[in-house]
This record gives C-alpha cells, structure tokens and sequence, in this order.
C-alpha cells in the first residue's frame, strides 16, 4: 500500500511540475523552450499512471503500456482516442531525444 501512495505522489508531482511550469514559469518567462519541460512531466505523468491503471508498475514500455490499458478498457470508445495522443506525445519525446539540437543556457 505505501509503495502504491508514493507512485500516486510521483505522478502528482510529475503533474504538478508541468502546471507550474505552464501556468507560472512560462507565463512570466514566455520562452518556448519551456514546452519540452512541460511534454517531459506530462509524458512522465501519464506513463506512470498507466503503470498503475494497468498493474505494470515495472514496464517501462508504452506501447505495452497502452495495449494493456485498451485491453482493460476496450468498452470506452474515448481510449482510442487517448492512445493516439499518447502515441503521439511519445513520438514526439523519442524523436527530441533522438535530435542533435541543444538549447544553450542563457540564449
């Protein structure tokens, strides 16, 4: 049960960190830069709550991740939906990561 508190609170705090940094960071900075913060926590957030939904608390894999989750969840038709954006916010996650372009400090 506790181990299943502190993975609610991770996915609070991934949470939380995007809406602070979209509602107050970037409000008062206006830098674009910024988003991918924002995309990193949410993503974060999002895949850590699928671990719980699905009772995978140890895959890291989304695809997997998302079949189980429209398995368990086959009877709403709103999931599709969903997993396309997640499939969507991951592509964009793996396609920064694999990018060769870095945001210096300062500019």
């Amino acid at each position: 049960m506790v181990e299943k508190t502190q993975r609610v609170d991770e996915i609070e705090k991934n949470y939380q960190s995007a809406l602070h940094l979209y509602t107050i960071t970037y409000s008062l900075m206006k830098d674009p830069k910024l988003f991918l913060g924002i995309i990193y926590n949410v993503y974060r957030s999002i895949e850590r709550a699928l671990q719980q939904l699905t009772a995978s608390p140890h895959d890291n894999n989304i695809n997997s991740l998302l079949h189980h989750f429209q398995v368990l969840y086959s009877h709403d038709p709103k999931i599709i939906l969903i997993s396309s954006s997640i499939r969507q916010l991951s592509e964009i996650i793996t396609l920064h990561k694999k990018s060769t372009i870095l945001f210096p400090r300062g500019q």
